[in-house]
């Protein structure tokens, strides 16, 4: 197969040629093992002495194992055009064109384009979807770019630069920071002068590895720095890499670049204070949004118990996401002639992933363990039963568990809207000045889904506040949640009463106390870990992590409830079971 060549930075010559590669391509269907493509390890460690043996070797293990992930499964390969007839995947070649026949410049600005070109000929020829190429895209690049180096077109010293960067930071590559730059500026008029990656200490978040990106451009001969937050959406261990791409990154995607895009669509940007922008997004694998620490905002420990001010503000977020989900519908409807639910329109983004009956895997294991942990603690507290046996509430705890599944789900007599779904406290940023909360912010939109509004609200107050808070203030936390949310529907000219009733909401909050209760205490036996111990079990010893989060979660209570906060915050808890079964809501 002759050798398709174009000239160098020549937009319509590359596209041309893709298109040509990409149409005369097959997909190999009997394959031939010794045919795989495999990487040139010399040339990597040839061309990458600087970098270090340690750095190379790493990633050429890394590559050599994703691409084996591709190769291996014999899915979308074909004949090289440009590696000696090997079987290489059916993006390569098309990637090969681009690197070997633009500058950095040149991808800079057309990068985006070229690839979802080249996205859109795989889909005219083959069964493709875009998160399997973007991440199959991924894997490629650095490779690509290896073996671009030396061909007669190739810009040499460019690309040797851009991998020497792949090679200090393998997470990101370099055109992933154009679209971040290009996104965040509105414009790709910059210079890229240097970026770089540090890892967070801070690990609250159980899905995910979290980064600061800090990008060096020259804009109009002006010098400037761009901070932003990475989320790197991967997990520590198999199973829970399992648990992301089962949804939560589909979710959360799904929030930051089809919701928050809609809702500037329509003009509500007013109502998006309650989260931060996202400028780069890759499912499966990474968010970009803004450094909110870099604006005083920070993340408090799992086990933190909020204070009225903290709480107050909180709920006038969580008001305003929920008042932007019932306008976009309301303007949605409209638009459509008839009524229309934002879960008939995006409904495969709220499909239930942790309370449903239907789980497999480590889902499964998680909830079969929530049951019996919360019968466990139970034990712990005979001092709260009141009038009833030990026996009767482990009965009511089987009730009300299974109720919590069902209550989570779209209702036909409550308001409905998006829901958070995962409202506690590691899932807000907060700004304080002297002690005092300014501002919050709501991240992790990992389970997100369509009921009612009350879910959030209720869970919010259950989980992260003390018995005695709850106890004094929440008609108080209703209200100021009640009164923020139809200011927001009035601002957008819609009226309360017929959105969404006092009285509805009332009854939608008395509906979904006992999920709230159930919710938190699915969570609270690992979120109200004091620091010491969460650190020891999660971050120093998997063999800790494992006995104690799946062998032994009895042992994992005892050994926690020594601690004075754990054991009040827990008994607050059952104090809540015990008061619901005494109304009968159980």
């Amino acid at each position: 197969m002759a050798m398709i060549q174009c000239k160098f930075n020549d937009l319509r010559a590359i596209k041309t040629v893709i298109k040509s590669v990409l149409l005369q391509q097959q997909l190999v269907n009997n394959i031939d093992e010794s045919l795989l493509y495999t990487i040139n390890e010399d040339k990597w460690k040839d061309h990458f002495v600087n970098a270090g043996e340690e750095a190379v070797e790493d990633n050429i293990k890394y590559m050599r194992e994703s691409l084996g992930n591709i190769v291996k499964s014999g899915d979308g390969l074909v004949i090289s055009h440009y590696n000696k007839g090997f079987l290489v995947p059916v993006e390569y070649d098309a990637l090969f064109v681009i690197f070997s026949s633009s500058s950095e410049a040149f991808r800079q600005k057309h990068y985006r384009l070229l690839l979802e070109l080249i996205f859109r000929c795989l889909t005219e020829k083959y069964p493709a979807d875009k998160v399997s190429f973007e991440n199959r895209v991924k894997v490629l690049i650095p490779i690509v770019k290896c073996d671009v180096i030396d061909h007669p077109t190739t810009e040499n010293s460019e690309i040797l630069k851009n991998l020497n960067m792949f090679l200090r930071y393998p997470r990101i590559n370099q055109e992933d920071i154009y679209e971040i730059v290009t996104n965040k500026l509105g414009s790709d008029q910059f210079d890229l002068t240097s970026y770089q990656l540090t890892p967070l200490v801070i690990k609250n978040g159980h899905l995910g590895d979290y980064y600061t990106i800090t990008i060096d451009v020259t804009v109009e001969a002006q010098p400037e720095t761009l901070d932003f937050f990475a989320k790197f959406v991967t997990g520590r261990t198999e199973n829970v890499k399992k648990l992301v791409e089962n949804g939560p990154s589909k979710k959360e995607e799904f929030f930051y670049v089809q919701y928050l895009s809609a809702l500037r669509e329509y003009g509500l940007e007013k109502l998006q204070n309650f989260a931060a922008r996202c400028y780069f997004s890759r499912q499966n694998d990474l968010l970009v949004l803004d450094n909110l620490a870099n604006k005083g905002f920070k993340g408090y420990p799992p086990h933190t118990s909020l204070g009225v001010d903290a709480v107050t503000i909180g709920l006038k977020r969580i008001a305003g996401f929920h008042a932007s989900s019932l306008i976009l519908e309301d303007i949605l409807s409209k638009k459509n002639g008839t009524a229309i639910t934002l879960n008939q329109i995006y409904g495969e983004y709220f499909e239930e992933i942790l309370f449903t009956n239907c789980a497999e895997g480590l889902t499964k294991t998680l909830i079969k363990l929530a049951l019996e942990t919360m019968l466990y603690i139970l034990e712990k507290f005979p001092e709260t039963y009141g009038s009833f046996t030990l026996d009767q509430l482990k009965e009511k705890i089987n009730v009300g568990w299974n109720l919590s599944f069902q209550k989570v789900k779209e209702s036909k007599v409550y308001t409905n809207v998006i829901c958070h779904g995962d409202m506690h406290v590691s899932n807000i940023l907060v700004k304080s000045t002297d002690g005092k909360c300014e501002d919050i912010k709501l991240v992790d939109f990992q389970l997100l889904r369509y009921c009612p509004l009350s879910q959030d609200l209720v869970l919010f107050i259950v989980q992260n506040t003390n018995k005695a808070t709850r106890d004094q203030y929440f008609s108080t936390f209703l209200d100021q949640y009640y009164k923020e949310l139809t200011q927001n529907l009035t601002d957008y000219d819609l009226d309360p009463e017929k959105v969404i009733p006092r009285n509805n909401f009332l009854d939608s909050v008395n509906y979904m106390k006992s999920q709230g209760v159930f919710h938190a205490l699915y969570y609270s036996p690992i979120l109200l870990l004091g620091p010491e111990i969460r650190t020891e079990i999660f971050f120093k010893d998997q063999k800790l992590y494992k006995y104690y989060l799946y062998e032994n979660r009895r042992a994992l209570i005892d050994l926690a409830i020594q601690d004075v906060a754990y054991r009040s915050r827990l008994k607050g808890l059952v104090e809540d079971f015990v008061e619901l079964c005494e109304k009968g809501d159980i």
